[in-house]
Order: C-alpha cells, then sequence, then structure tokens
C-alpha cells in the first residue's frame, strides 16, 4: 500500500495551493535543521502536495484557509479513493475542491464566504481528513479509549472521526494527555505533519491515552505516580452547572462529603482530589495593588485527604483562593485553581497538580 500511494502522489503536480513550486524542504530558509516537522515535511512537499511561500520560505507557524484546506482535502480524497487527481482550479479557483468535497461527503455544505477567507480550525481540518480516507484504508493501531482526548467532547459531530484519527497514529495530540485544542488554528507545520501520516503509513505514530478514571482510588493512583500532591479538574461555572453531566465524567463525584465544599465567592466550579495523608488548606487572596501581587487572606476551610468541591473567580483576570497542600513531613505546596486565558483549559504547575479535567 505504501509503495502504491506514494507512487500515486508522485502524478500530483499541486493539491494545496500555498505558493509557486518551493524549494526542497531542507532548502526552506525559515526551517531549521532540527524543526519537528523537517521529516514530514520532505514528504509532504514531496509528493507534491504543499509547497512554499515562493520566497524560499516555508512559514511553518502561518496558518491555512478554509478554502486551502478544502483544496487539499478533496485532492487527498480523489488521490485515495480513485489513485490519482484530475481536480483543476475553477471559478472562483477553490469551486472545483468545494463541489468535490461536498458531492463526497467531505463536508455536509460549502463554506460561506467567511469560512473560506478565515483560517481553519484544528477540529475542521482533522474531520476533513479523515472523511477524506476511504473507510477501508483506515487502519487503527493505537488504543486511544472514548473519553481520553481531555478536551474533546463526545458531543462534538467531529469527535468520531477525531479519534478516528488518533487510533490510525495520524494525529498525536498536544502534550503529555494529548489534548486535541479543537479551536485553535491549525499551523502549516501541523498540516505538513498530518499529510505525511495519511500518505505514509509509515510515518504514523503508535501512542496510547488513559481513559477517564472512575473511581477515586485509580485517580490517586494516577496523580501520585505523576508525583503530584493532588488531582483537580474544572467542573464547568457555577450559575449553569449540570451535576447530571459532570455525574457522568466522574463517577466518584458521588464519594465527596457533602460538608467539603468551600464557597470563596465566584462563578467557576472546581473538584479539588488530595492525595492520602495530604492535608489542603483554602485561603481567600487578596491583590497587593502596590505590588500587583496576592496576599493570603482569611481562612476558608482545611480539609485532610478528602475530595471537595471549591467555587472561586469572580474574573478571568485574577483568582480569588489560594490551596495549600501539606505533607505529613512538613512540606508544603500552593496553587490557586484557574482556567487559562490561552486556551480555556484548567491552569496547572508544571508539576505539584494532577489535571484530569474531561472539557
Amino acid at each position: 500500500m505504501k509503495k502504491r500511494i506514494l507512487a500515486l502522489v508522485l502524478t500530483l503536480t499541486l493539491c494545496l495551493s500555498l505558493g509557486v513550486p518551493a524549494l526542497a524542504a531542507g532548502g526552506f530558509r525559515d526551517v531549521v535543521e532540527n524543526a519537528w516537522y523537517l521529516p514530514y515535511l520532505n514528504t509532504a512537499v514531496g509528493s507534491g502536495l504543499i509547497n512554499g511561500r515562493g520566497d524560499g520560505t516555508f512559514a511553518p507557524n502561518d496558518s491555512i484557509t478554509g478554502a486551502e484546506a478544502v483544496k487539499l482535502a478533496a485532492c487527498l480524497g480523489q488521490l485515495l479513493s480513485d489513485g490519482s487527481v484530475t481536480l483543476t482550479n475553477g471559478s472562483p479557483w477553490y469551486a472545483s475542491y468545494m463541489a468535490y468535497a461536498v458531492g463526497h461527503g467531505i463536508l455536509d455544505e460549502p463554506f460561506d464566504q467567511y469560512g473560506v477567507r478565515a483560517p481553519i480550525s484544528r477540529a475542521k481540518l482533522m474531520d476533513m481528513l479523515c472523511r477524506a480516507i476511504p473507510e477501508d484504508q483506515r487502519r487503527e493501531i493505537n488504543t486511544i479509549p472514548d473519553g481520553s482526548i481531555p478536551d474533546l467532547f463526545a458531543s462534538a459531530d467531529y469527535a468520531g472521526n477525531i479519534y478516528t484519527l488518533y487510533r490510525m497514529g495520524i494525529v498525536t495530540g498536544s502534550g503529555s494527555r494529548g489534548a486535541c485544542l479543537p479551536d485553535e488554528n491549525i499551523r502549516r507545520s501541523e498540516v505538513a505533519a498530518l499529510v505525511a501520516r495519511v500518505v505514509d503509513p509509515d510515518l504514523r505514530v503508535s501512542f496510547s491515552l488513559q481513559a477517564p478514571s472512575a473511581t477515586l482510588s485509580e485517580l490517586r493512583r494516577r496523580t501520585e505516580e505523576s508525583g503530584a500532591l493532588c488531582a483537580a479538574a474544572h467542573l464547568g461555572y457555577a450559575p449553569v452547572y449540570d451535576e447530571a453531566a459532570a455525574m457522568k465524567l466522574y463517577p466518584f463525584l458521588s464519594d465527596v462529603p457533602a460538608g467539603n465544599y468551600i464557597d470563596a465567592g465566584g462563578d467557576e466550579l472546581y473538584l479539588i482530589v488530595p492525595c492520602q495523608d495530604i492535608a489542603a488548606t483554602v485561603y481567600a487572596t487578596e491583590i497587593d495593588w502596590e505590588l500587583y501581587d496576592y496576599t493570603r487572606g482569611r481562612l476558608l476551610g482545611i480539609v485532610e485527604g478528602e475530595p471537595f468541591l471549591l467555587r472561586c473567580n469572580v474574573s478571568d483576570i485574577f483568582t480569588n483562593s489560594l490551596i495549600v497542600l501539606s505533607t505529613a513531613n512538613g512540606e508544603a505546596f500552593e496553587f490557586s485553581p484557574s482556567i487559562s486565558l490561552k486556551d480555556g483549559t484548567l491552569a496547572v504547575p508544571e508539576s505539584g497538580v494532577y489535571d484530569f479535567t474531561r472539557y
């Protein structure tokens, strides 16, 4: 299959028009020799699916537009299904690719003018690429249980196709937990990696993700394995908290003692699970406007090794609570639960806190 696909793609003169014919991948003046994506870029450029900007650059951090993404997915779909690409530009230039994509189930409906011009999101491109791969070519090599991609809602229309790409080893996710980052724009370097893994199965990556923890004991085991003192999850926003939905994600919520609820005032709701023999002391925080820093305020509660709910944060910019975790030998670690302004995920330190949020 590999030789067949590589032979076929060499017949393709251009499937993603991102500039005039490019230099060999190693000749792009803005691609460093140790770039993580270079092996993929060599394959993608060699296949004719991706080109440079025409000025000797590849622009690896630039995004691609919806129209460019449709052309790529349509060409891939025709290549994998028919063995060659006969699609050519229409009027406007992307019209023929859009028609093919809709006609062959890569898209449900054409993009509007905004979708054509706007950068494509990671989730949308992944969904299109999966739809472009014939079902008999979707060989899964990885164990990726449902619910194991932390920031991918099971209810999303594209969830099943993204899980398929993870299981095929085409998408590996971001960070140690394999986050999808579905709403972020996808970079050209990432597109090169996806294209290369589609056309060359030998470049696909074998890995696995863990299913969501079903019990507190399992959650604590994973937390301790990570070297953290507690686990934390963002449950949602207090005014619209859906307890039934949260219980489906975290069955062990029923094991949280009814009195273990600390209210710092605010709109966000967190589940905090200290490891065994770890005491969690929660304080309110106040802002020192002269130093532009937080100071420890009044004591809100102490929980000895048991899970608890914390309501906090009235602002996306400032946190209003501080959790101090204390070990039996007197060591202490502190953090303030909050949501990252970058991508809406739980903001935690690099160590000390195990984030098990399922978004």
